[in-house]
């Protein structure tokens, strides 16, 4: 059965436990908004220009940050052996639009990964409530409540929804203009209930049968959080671009101590160090922004679920519904009470008692790589 506690570690099946075994029937697939404010089906065309929106929005800051950890390093030797100006201002422009286009294809490559080509096109689906948004599609059903939204943003092609500090990049045709002045006033802080707002939400779909579930504890979301903000820094490129800083910050110390003694020595040391000590800082603190989010699913004694058919796990929290298929699902890496996984190249965070290990078989069977650290 299922046990609260306060650690992730809270696994079991429901009192009345399962009618089907996992693995042995497809799984159930979600149900559709009742009632829903507006649908859109999605038209040729339309990911692609939502991936571009969104890439481009969001590789602004991975490429700042990248640009003030490397922009020194490749600059610093060229002062040092004092190269001219010109020269060190075109490594400067060649650096930033490098890491700006790398950026951006990179997320262009995370976010198109989340679309399966091969499933018929999708039809999203909004409802606004006096509580919270919902927005789903055949693969997911989400939760955004109201005072966590800070901007919604709307031009020809796109809308975009800030939340938690994320960015959500969705058609305009879902959008339209009565449904964005809805939104728009029910998110305003400074009005007060009217009659004609819309019900509070309904309770989100979930699994009627789960085969795993897990009761969140106090510190459930901080842990989570923390997990899906280190996972992709313990990547096999970025480790290989934190020894490659290690291994520059070791050579341009050599280089400048010969050229200019002790003081040469330690400034290519100390900024590697702060260089380095930022990446770990940046991977382990995650701001209170991120947390919350992780809080909507994972709140003190929310109950985590999962449903595995034969074609895909259903994953269920009090947030947000997923139907993941098998297929998109690239690996499950296990660290401690933590489950990271990897839906197309976007890391989700688990915890890891809704993955025992009859279940990690059945999906090591299946194909997928299963990972323990």
């Amino acid at each position: 059965m299922t046990t609260p506690g306060d650690s992730l570690d809270q696994r079991g099946v429901p009192a009345d436990g399962p009618t089907t075994e996992p693995f042995t029937h497809p799984a159930p697939a979600l149900p559709a908004i009742t009632n829903p404010d507006s649908t859109y089906t999605t038209m040729p065309g339309t990911n692609d220009q939502l991936v571009h929106h969104g890439a481009l929005r969001t590789a602004v800051l991975p490429a700042l940050f990248w640009l003030a950890i490397l922009l020194p390093v490749y600059v610093a030797p060229l002062v040092l052996i004092r190269v001219p100006a010109v020269v060190i201002a075109l490594v400067a422009v060649a650096l930033t639009a490098w890491l700006s286009v790398s950026a951006y294809l990179k997320l262009r490559k995370v976010l198109r990964s989340a679309i399966d080509d091969a499933m018929p096109a999708p039809t999203q689906s909004l409802r606004l409530g006096s509580d919270a948004l919902d927005l789903a599609d055949r693969t997911s059903h989400s939760r955004i409540d109201h005072d966590r939204i800070t901007s919604i943003t709307v031009n020809r092609e796109v809308v975009t929804l800030r939340f938690d500090g994320m960015g959500l990049a969705m058609p305009r045709e879902l959008w339209p203009d009565p449904v964005v002045a809805r939104l728009r006033d029910l998110i305003d802080p400074r009005r007060t209930p009217a009659p004609s707002d819309p019900p509070p939400q309904p309770p989100l779909p979930r699994p009627a049968e789960p085969h795993t579930t897990v009761v969140a504890g106090p510190d459930t979301a901080v842990r989570l959080a923390v997990a899906q903000r280190r996972e992709p820094w313990l990547s096999r490129i970025v480790l290989i671009a934190v020894a490659i800083i290690a291994v520059l910050a070791v050579g341009f110390a050599f280089l400048g101590g010969l050229l200019y003694g002790p003081l040469g020595v330690t400034f290519p040391l100390a900024f590697g160090a702060l260089a380095l000590a930022s990446c770990w800082h940046l991977a382990n603190r995650p701001p209170a922004k991120v947390v919350r989010h992780h809080e909507c699913a994972a709140y003190p004694g929310a109950t985590l679920s999962a449903h595995f058919g034969t074609d895909a796990v259903l994953l269920a929290t009090p947030a947000w519904v997923m139907r993941m298929p098998y297929a998109m699902i690239g690996k499950i890496t296990f660290r401690a009470d933590i489950a990271a996984l990897t839906y197309g190249l976007v890391p989700i965070a688990l915890p890891s008692a809704l993955f025992p290990p009859p279940i990690t078989a059945g999906l090591r069977e299946r194909g997928l790589t299963v990972v323990e650290r």
